[in-house]
């Protein structure tokens, strides 16, 4: 089997659920696409032509008008455990220019 460490088994158990993620630890078995997908292990299937630039251009599409000090803060609060120091990391968003430009957009009730 494959043993992930440095926090990989405890993602792979919230992503998949704990009966799951053990039978794909024991088999290292291959997993298919639409079984990924169905599983949440992989959000999408990128193009086979230039796999870098597909990559590239689905990453910018999903990230594209979103603050880059929003998406630092929200990468830092996904792998934070600690419910205190979560409050750390986002308070400096809170009243900051990216959260009044959101205010200002109203993007919550879209």
């Amino acid at each position: 089997g494959v043993a992930p460490g440095w926090g990989g088994a405890r993602r792979l158990v919230r992503v998949v659920g704990q009966a799951r993620a053990l039978q794909l630890m024991l088999s290292c078995k291959k997993i298919k696409l639409e079984d990924g997908l169905d599983m949440g292990f992989f959000d999408d299937q990128l193009g086979e032509e230039n796999p870098a630039i597909a990559a590239e251009n689905w990453l910018a599409n999903k990230l594209k008008g979103v603050d880059p000090s929003v998406i630092r803060v929200m990468k830092r609060m996904v792998i934070n455990e600690d419910p205190e120091q979560e409050a750390r990391i986002f308070a400096p968003l809170w009243g900051g220019a990216a959260n009044r430009a959101a205010l200002e957009k109203n993007i919550k009730h879209r």
